[in-house]
């Protein structure tokens, strides 16, 4: 019957009011091959009513002493498996936490690895970085002293070429202050040359006027005059000086009486002779 219920669509697991199922009610009527048949079509042995009894409580109400017998034995091997079921799943649970640790650890691993080429791809742009930073500084240190090397240069060059200047311009003031000396010792002599000229020709003035006082004195004088200053002038000189008497011309005799008494000297070399004369 309860095949055939099945077979026509009625659920082995229906419960009724009480909460009780089928196999409750096979229990109760102490139908072994039913609970058996029940079973083997996936019905739990350990269903509770909702007085909380299972079904070998009841087959032990109505004392169906081979049905609580097989399913107490049934509810062992059930407790059995179950606890090995609970043990295989500690231990597929322990595996499952052993992979899962694995996994983990090889995630851990992964990401630590990733780290440390992170890390190292850090360090390596790092490095790359402060070797261009140095080239850089090394680039702008040279570039430095290029610029700092090119202004000592032009420096250099600046201050050579103000010494070139200052000793061509010392060489021109020079060469100048030459010109100058050369130009008023020229002048000097030029002045020398001047004032000598100068003195010449007063010199030359003053002979022509001698000269021509001479001449005219000369013309003044008579030949009486002449010879007897020529004959005083002879005592005189033999007088004073012997050894020095020499003839004396009528210029010397003029030039005596020019010497003696001027422009209007005759006369008063005449006079002063005719003193003398009278003299004792």
């Amino acid at each position: 019957m309860a095949q055939w219920l099945h077979s026509k669509g009625v659920a082995l697991n229906v419960k009724a009011n009480s909460g009780a199922q089928p196999i409750h009610k096979a229990c109760y009527g102490g139908h072994l091959g039913l609970v058996q048949w029940l079973h083997s079509e996936g019905v739990a042995l350990d269903v509770k009513d909702s007085d909380g009894r299972q079904p070998i409580d009841c087959a032990r109400e109505v004392k169906a002493g081979e049905l609580t017998t097989w399913l107490a034995e049934r509810l062992a091997e059930a407790a059995k498996e179950k606890d090995m079921r609970r043990r295989a799943e500690k231990v597929r649970e322990a595996e499952r936490r052993r992979e899962q640790r694995q996994q983990e650890q090889a995630e851990a691993a992964a990401v630590q690895e990733r780290l440390a080429r992170a890390r190292a791809a850090e360090e390596a742009a790092m490095a790359e970085s402060r070797a261009k930073a140095a080239a850089e500084v090394r680039r702008q240190a040279e570039a430095i002293a290029a610029e700092t090397a090119a202004k000592v240069a032009a420096e250099q060059a600046k201050a050579e070429a103000a010494r070139q200047l200052h000793r061509e311009q010392a060489a021109i003031v020079e060469a100048k202050q030459r010109a100058e000396l050369r130009a008023a010792l020229a002048e000097r002599k030029a002045e020398e040359a001047e004032v000598a000229e100068r003195r010449q020709l007063e010199a030359d003035r003053r002979a022509a006027e001698a000269e021509a006082k001479r001449k005219a004195s000369l013309k003044k004088l008579s030949a009486t005059d002449l010879a007897a200053m020529d004959g005083l002038s002879r005592a005189e000189r033999s007088a004073e000086r012997p050894e020095l008497t020499p003839e004396l011309t009528p210029s010397a005799i003029i030039d005596r009486v020019v010497e003696i008494g001027g422009a209007d000297g005759p006369t008063r070399g005449r006079t002063r002779r005719k003193s003398r004369m009278h003299q004792p």
